[in-house]
């Protein structure tokens, strides 16, 4: 897993909360604002932008070079910090909306990292921890918390764990604290190996910044594996495995016709799950590739299924007139189902599950996933 923050030379890939574009200033709660998506609707629109003269600048590079390393998204530099505040002062308005854990993780979301905007972070984190631990409806914000490690959001997840009477949901939640020291670790270790990266690092988050990561893998990793044996324990077999050499769990999901597909009606093929969505510009690029890679395969047993996290089927659908992916499309929504039970944190997420339906790669892409792929069709 990739830090929303990354170092020169790491493959990049957009966390689910991103929506980065350039914007006016909307800092206060306004009167029209009926709802968390009345903001995410233009928030949405300037994510698209953004996600389009991404788009632009791919092309130009891959007529240049086809083989050119591909640039990633300035994660800090887009609108979204513009709405915290507008997503808070929602939530101070309207704490028993249906939409108000929504809204408070993305107060959250958009203000973490960003500088003058501390306050709106540790206030949202801490409604979330004292207010909303309980609910719930914060099973669908547990993944968001754990895409990135800070004392504030351990707090939230240690409050879900205690307060929260949904096995699951607590299970989710101490899952995400791994999961979140995890990423810190990663990003620790690529930091230890790059001068260049510390430097960028640093001029971003303060001096020091970068020699502070590395410190604390010791200690992070202490604290996993004290989670896991609490997980172990407590929380037996209440999350499925997602580990490379295990099998995949079942899927029934909706498909772009309106019917039901399942991941268990294509065993006997090497499968690839594409966890995607249309506004995500590194999982656009990976189109073209994907293209060529199952025209090359299109008499194998084989099947690519991109599984969308679009929060309306529509947007999807639209896309696909405009855009040749000919290939099984599956549609999840931003929220629940997949998203929630294979704790999705980011897009794209790539599972190639062998023949007899086992996870034997996750994350590959471009030629490292057409390897993939025939190694297992050699089986």
């Amino acid at each position: 897993m990739v830090h929303p923050t990354n170092p020169p030379g790491v493959k990049v890939i957009m966390p689910l909360f991103l929506l980065a574009a350039h914007t006016a200033p909307a800092l206060t709660y306004r009167l029209q604002d009926a709802s968390v998506a009345a903001i995410m609707t233009e928030l949405n629109a300037a994510q698209k932008a953004h996600s389009d003269a991404f788009m632009k600048k791919v092309e130009e590079i891959r007529k240049k070079d086809p083989k050119a390393p591909l640039p990633g998204f300035a994660m800090n530099d887009g609108p979204a910090k513009d709405f915290a505040a507008r997503f808070l002062a929602y939530v101070k308005a309207n704490p028993n909306a249906d939409d108000a854990v929504r809204g408070a993780v993305m107060a959250m979301q958009t203000s973490r990292s960003q500088k003058g905007y501390e306050a709106t972070y540790i206030e949202a984190c801490k409604v979330l921890e004292t207010k909303y631990a309980g609910s719930p409806a914060i099973s669908a914000a547990v993944n968001t918390l754990g895409q990135a490690y800070s004392p504030e959001t351990d707090k939230i997840l240690v409050a879900i764990v205690k307060k929260n009477k949904d096995a699951k949901v607590g299970a989710k939640a101490l899952k995400a604290q791994m999961d979140s020291r995890q990423s810190a670790i990663e990003m620790g270790e690529r930091l230890s190996k790059s001068d260049q990266g510390r430097k960028v690092m640093d001029e971003r988050n303060g001096a020091g910044w970068s020699d502070a990561q590395i410190a604390q893998i010791p200690k992070l990793q202490s604290e996993m594996t004290s989670l896991q044996k609490v997980l172990d324990t407590k929380f037996v077999g209440v999350l499925p495995s997602l580990a490379i050499g295990t099998a995949a769990p079942e899927i029934t999901i909706a498909n772009v016709a309106g019917g039901k597909s399942s991941l268990a009606a294509l065993k006997g093929k090497v499968v690839v799950l594409d966890i995607w969505a249309t506004w995500c510009g590194p999982c656009k690029a990976m189109i073209p590739h994907e293209r060529k890679m199952v025209e090359e395969l299109k008499d194998q047993p084989f099947q690519l299924i991109s599984i969308s996290g679009d929060e309306k089927l529509d947007t999807l659908t639209n896309f696909l007139k405009t855009e040749s992916m000919p290939w099984t499309h599956w549609w999840n929504g931003n929220q629940g189902g997949l998203m929630d039970d294979w704790s999705i944190k980011y897009f794209p997420t790539i599972y190639v599950i062998d023949k007899k339906g086992v996870i034997r790669f996750k994350d590959v892409r471009e030629e490292e996933l057409t390897k993939a792929v025939k190694s297992l069709l050699a089986e």
